[in-house]
């Protein structure tokens, strides 16, 4: 059965979200699919990660926060981790199966096209993570490649999916571009 859509909302990280993000992202099924966190991931690796982010963002550089009904649920981002602008997102798995990263990239994705000049973002997924494809089909996002990459929870380099969304094909899917 799928969970009602929830209300959300993004907000700028703030130093004490350290304890919220060490307990979402110590869910090994959360943990798994992301390529830098350690695992096990504790509250001195969720404040070191906040003094390392807040503040030093270049722009177009983003990293949002996404508040489920005023509670932190998960992160939303785009920034340079291979020196081209990349979407990046997780998610606490009690909000997973509700529509909301979809539509938490999709604004994300609509302010940043907006506000740059920018032709394209980059995103991805490891091999596997059916729900992030999903997401980044619905975007419109499309193949670029197969690769590997570091996959730190698990220590090993792991075959990952490169995608990237052209700002065209964001344009012709005007139900994202009015999306909530």
């Amino acid at each position: 059965m799928t969970k009602p859509a929830a209300e959300f909302m993004l907000r700028p990280l703030e130093v004490t979200d350290a304890s919220r993000i060490a307990e979402l992202i110590g869910d090994w099924e959360v943990a798994r699919w992301l390529s830098s966190p350690p695992h096990p991931y504790a509250l001195d690796d969720a404040t070191e990660f906040l003094t390392g982010t807040i503040g030093t963002a270049i722009a177009p550089a983003r990293q949002e926060v996404i508040e489920v009904d005023g509670v932190f649920a998960g992160m939303i981002g785009i920034d340079r981790p291979f020196g081209k602008l990349n979407l990046g997102y997780w998610l606490g798995r009690p909000y997973w199966g509700r529509g909301i990263m979809t539509r938490a990239a999709a604004r994300l994705t609509r302010d940043f096209f907006a506000n740059s000049r920018e032709t394209h973002l980059m995103s991805g997924y490891f091999s596997g993570n059916e729900p992030s494809w999903a997401i980044q089909r619905r975007l419109g996002f499309t193949f670029v490649e197969d690769g590997v990459l570091m996959n730190r929870p698990l220590g090993k380099r792991m075959p990952h999916i490169f995608t990237r969304l052209t700002r065209l094909k964001f344009d012709q899917l005007p139900g994202l571009r009015l999306m909530p």
